[in-house]
């Protein structure tokens, strides 16, 4: 016995899985936080603040989107693992680029030695 449903115009087919939602406002956030609290920390002379928070939240963002692209595009793990230490690596390094341009923009100086 077979069913002939027809199905509304405005649905969506019950065999493909649901798709999670990309959060891009979470992304935007994680890129661009640590740059606006090491501006902040320069503005305000306080020199931890100003780099530690570009290293740590370079650490956490590039974590957290490694993961994410790892979820979303990994099928084998081999391909996870090498994927998501890629992302993770490359997006560490944007992160903590972008907050030491923050540094550079409240006035921030660094000094060796």
């Amino acid at each position: 016995m077979t069913s002939n449903k027809t199905e509304e115009p405005g649905s969506t087919p019950t065999n493909r899985p649901a798709s999670r939602r990309f959060r891009w406002l979470v992304i935007i956030v994680i890129l661009l936080a640590p740059a606006v609290l090491a501006y902040i920390g320069a503005a305000l002379n306080s020199e931890d603040s100003a780099v530690a928070s570009p290293l740590i939240g370079g650490g956490i963002g590039g974590i957290y989107c490694g993961m994410l692209a790892v979820r979303r595009f990994g099928k084998t793990p081999s391909v996870k693992i090498l994927l998501g230490l890629l992302i993770g690596a490359v997006t560490a390094c944007t992160i903590i680029g972008i907050g030491f341009a923050g540094c550079m923009l409240g006035g921030f100086t660094i000094r060796f030695g």
